[in-house]
């Protein structure tokens, strides 16, 4: 059985909206028509740029997040499969977090990307979002 997941185009690329609910495979095709304009990023460098990945499911003093774990690995598929250089981290404190942003927006070669993703999977509140040593 399948069911309808997700849909994104990104000018040369789309994901394929069905996936199969036991393999929990995303796939990415090819879009059929390349779109150009002001407000699309081209998306056409042979590496797309980065994509960071922060999967926060365990906690000092939260409940654990459970199915966090195949969120990131779909998103980890997805991204992959659009040329995106991969940095996926798990369970990291505020601290870890704030230096993972500072090492990457520090990279000379984004200069060069068309685009950087940055996707945080953790409890939050209140527009705070928390690391896994949140007290």
């Amino acid at each position: 059985m399948t069911s309808n997941y997700l849909m994104i185009n990104k000018n040369n690329k789309q994901i394929n909206n069905e996936m199969d609910e036991h393999s929990g495979r995303v796939t990415v095709e090819k879009a059929k028509q390349l779109r150009l304009g002001p407000n699309i990023y081209p998306m056409i460098g042979q590496v797309r740029g980065y994509c960071v990945i922060v999967d926060n499911y365990k906690f000092d003093n939260c409940s654990e997040r459970f199915g966090s774990k195949t969120d990131a690995n779909r998103l980890h598929q997805v991204f992959s499969q659009l040329n995106f250089c991969l940095i996926h981290e798990k369970n990291l404190t505020a601290n870890q977090i704030n230096d993972l942003l500072d090492f990457t927006s520090r990279r000379p070669e984004l200069e060069s990307h068309n685009a950087l993703v940055i996707i945080i999977l953790t409890h939050g509140s209140h527009g705070v979002i928390y690391g896994s040593d949140f007290n």
